[in-house]
């Protein structure tokens, strides 16, 4: 009963960390697209469905549909219950994120218990609960924290398999895959674990007299189709829009290996990076190393169980770190790996030895406070972020002040208003709501001009706008090459070109104001001292506005 009352309550503290600020920036009065720049695409694609009428298609696949589909059942009771607007609409994708995500701290507090007992599941749920990646991630309407609640689901299949091969866990495992992948395609991935637990499974008793043709064949068969099947049941679309899914498809293909502007130019190995910049900042170094240390652990230690767990995270890993394109929220999915690791090593520390000597004990003690500790701190460290979510972002502040020294005065943009932009105009939808913004550009409160980032034109232009506003998701990554000293050569142009408009910008205009905001916790400040991760600065850029010289 007490195991019950404690998992309960250590996934209810993982709701209330995902719940805390689920508003921030959704539609309002001054915009009508969030400050996250996936979900205009993600819930706009779910306006698009109607699965009740059969309207299957929504006519976007970067991403699988699952997701997508999820969302367009839940904006009708959505919509009913507060309003039909696009604020709902994001609410309520939201919503659904942040209850998988809790949902996955349950799962993983499950897998924990049958890799070892309700000490490891709770540790290892607890440590799932509190880490800031997956806490930050899950108040936005995307697809990475949804599909790696699939992906646990799956992981659990495949625990479960490698001690009793039954075809339940089979068809469990084979049918989160699919649905992980219908959700982010390469999630699919984890069918590994179950395929490898049965491998491992067989091997060990391939002495036996009782095994048969379809312990070996038939149970991973079936795990497979579970697998095709919950896919194309997730994502039609392969079948009844052929040529959108492949159109989509090939674009996120070669956009992971081409790269992303200069965002990850410069970043070398994407398997170190990984390690050394997105985990610690999605974990904090503490949490990381106990991380590293309980994978180590469990590989070490061999278990079936647990090495089914480290297929799918070493051969995941191994893929993304091989792309040009280096965000911090494709590491989402091995998450439940981690915790499951970091949680087995905590209980193991904590439980001694029949006949334990005292040279022994204190380094065991030594170690498992420090492990304690790393959670508490990363405890911290995510209660910071959070309050990012509250009160004014640096967009709103920025556009406020605005609004009192630059009311009807002319005000230059490097693009678009996007995600990254006050919202200057309503229409801050960047690429998606283009035609919009420049239709309707005479009903802000604002003479825009986008000028790009072109130097001469700055230089030789005698009307320039009073005012320049940028962020540091436009210039950010430009400075850091140019601090490095090292640009790679395949660059070396565009940074030469930016930093030619960087330095005219200076010479035309005066920093008038900066809006930023760093995460906090009481007294405890948290300040951005160097370029984030750029999926981890959604919610506190930097905004520099610039007033014309004289």
């Amino acid at each position: 009963m007490l195991v019950r009352v404690a998992a309960v309550a250590v996934v209810t503290i993982g709701l209330a960390l995902r719940l805390y600020g689920i508003d921030w920036s959704l539609p309002n009065p001054t915009h009508l697209f969030s400050y996250h720049p996936d979900e205009i695409l993600v819930v706009g694609a779910a306006r698009n469905v109607d699965i009740p009428h059969g309207r299957l298609n929504p006519h976007f696949f970067n991403y699988g549909s699952l997701y997508i589909y999820l969302i367009s059942l839940l904006l009708p009771p959505a919509r009913a219950a507060f309003t039909n607007s696009l604020f709902t609409d994001y609410l309520a994708a939201r919503l659904l994120a942040a209850v998988l995500g809790a949902a996955t701290v349950y799962v993983t507090y499950l897998i924990g218990k049958r890799l070892g007992g309700a000490k490891i599941g709770l540790a290892a749920a607890a440590v799932m609960a509190i880490i800031p990646l997956h806490a930050v991630h899950s108040h936005y309407a995307a697809v990475d924290v949804p599909a790696t609640f699939w992906v646990s689901l799956s992981l659990l299949g495949a625990v479960a398999a490698a001690d009793s091969r039954k075809a339940r866990w089979y068809v469990l495992s084979g049918a989160a895959a699919g649905f992980a992948a219908a959700t982010k395609y390469n999630c699919g991935l984890v069918v590994l674990s179950i395929l490898t637990a049965h491998t491992i499974s067989c091997i060990r008793e391939r002495t036996s007299q009782n095994l048969r043709a379809r312990h070996y064949l038939g149970l991973p068969a079936l795990a497979l189709v579970c697998t095709a099947a919950a896919f194309l049941l997730g994502t039609p679309g392969v079948l009844i829009a052929t040529n959108e899914f492949w159109r989509d498809f090939s674009y996120e293909m070669r956009h992971t290996s081409t790269g992303h502007g200069l965002v990850f130019v410069g970043t070398g190995s994407g398997w170190w990076y990984h390690l050394s910049h997105n985990l610690r900042y999605g974990l904090t170094l503490p949490l990381l190393v106990l991380s590293v240390c309980g994978v180590g652990y469990i590989a070490w230690r061999r278990r079936p169980a647990e090495i089914a767990l480290l297929a799918f995270a070493v051969v995941y890993y191994g893929l993304i770190g091989a792309f040009e394109v280096r965000f911090m929220r494709y590491l989402i999915p091995i998450l439940p790996v981690l915790a499951a690791a970091a949680g087995t090593l905590l209980s193991a520390l904590a439980s001694p030895p029949a006949e334990e000597s005292a040279r022994r004990r204190w380094p065991r003690i030594t170690a498992l406070v420090a492990g304690v500790l790393a959670c508490v701190w990363s405890l911290v460290y995510t209660c910071a972020h959070l309050t990012l979510f509250v009160g004014l972002d640096p967009r709103d502040k920025a556009l406020a002040w605005l609004v009192s020294n630059a009311k009807g005065e002319s005000v230059g943009l490097t693009t678009v208003p996007w995600f990254y932009s006050p919202p200057v105009s309503i229409y801050n939808g960047g690429p998606q709501s283009e035609k919009a913004f420049r239709l309707y550009a005479g009903q802000s409160q604002f003479r825009l001009t986008v000028l790009g980032t072109d130097a001469a034109r700055l230089r030789a232009s005698k009307e320039l706008p009073k005012y320049f506003v940028i962020s540091d998701f436009e210039y950010g990554d430009a400075l850091r090459l140019l601090s490095a000293g090292s640009v790679p050569p395949a660059a070396v142009e565009q940074v030469e070109a930016f930093a030619d408009f960087w330095r005219a910008l200076h010479a035309r205009y005066k920093l008038a104001a900066v809006f930023s905001k760093n995460p906090s916790l009481g007294p405890l400040v948290l300040p951005k001292r160097a370029l984030p991760p750029h999926d981890w600065m959604y919610p506190y850029p930097t905004i520099r506005i610039y007033q014309r010289r004289a």
